[in-house]
């Protein structure tokens, strides 16, 4: 399966900015408009989130400038990788739109025979939308794809999974129930079949 490349953590803030730019012109300009006419979040709101953040690095060099870059920062890369993955869905393996959607593809790393091992440092967050909870976890290589699922009590049960997503880094919840407690494990999967479950993370639904 062809996956966009969604690893901005190390990038620095004038490489998501510029990284953000060209996914923007690749969405709203031929042929990568007529591959994805209706993308989400949508091309006003994303070039919103790329203005917060080009005004933010813009600002005088003070604490509360670095604090409201940060905001900014990861205020952006949530929306691009949200927008990842519904670009993933919509183009469902095909490599011509992918390719011009802007953003990178992932390079496919070399097979081998043996077992995946367990994804680590699952971590889950608020999006800023009631009722949304995003994992992320990093990526296990090899991996295809991964399953995450949830459960409210997780001795017993039941859990509830996502259909398999193509990034560690997109793994979005929503309609969770605000005010519970949730848990969350994700495990890969690849060539040769399922890793092992992750350690659980929790979080209360807001």
């Amino acid at each position: 399966m062809n996956e966009l490349s969604v690893g901005f953590s190390q990038d620095s803030d004038a490489t998501i900015l510029a990284k953000a730019m060209k996914i923007h012109t690749a969405l709203t300009t031929a042929p990568g408009l007529g591959f994805f006419p209706a993308p989400v979040p949508t091309m006003v709101i994303f070039k919103t989130a790329i203005d917060a953040l080009q005004n933010a690095l813009a600002g005088e060099a003070t604490a509360a400038n670095a604090a409201l870059r940060k905001q900014k920062r990861d205020a952006l890369v949530l929306q691009m990788q949200k927008l990842a993955a519904g670009l993933e869905l919509t183009a469902d393996g095909n490599l011509v739109a992918l390719a011009a959607s802007g953003y990178d593809l992932k390079a496919k790393p070399i097979r081998s025979s043996g077992p995946l091992p367990a994804p680590q440092d699952l971590r889950v967050k608020t999006t800023g939308t009631a009722g949304e909870a995003l994992c992320k976890c990093k990526a296990v290589p090899l991996a295809d794809s991964y399953e995450c699922a949830y459960t409210l009590d997780p001795i017993n049960g039941p859990w509830t999974a996502l259909p398999a997503v193509s990034s560690s880094q997109n793994m979005l919840f929503t309609g969770l129930t605000r005010g519970k407690d949730y848990f969350f494990r994700v495990r890969a999967i690849g060539a040769n079949g399922l890793s092992g479950w992750s350690d659980v993370a929790t979080m209360m639904v807001v």
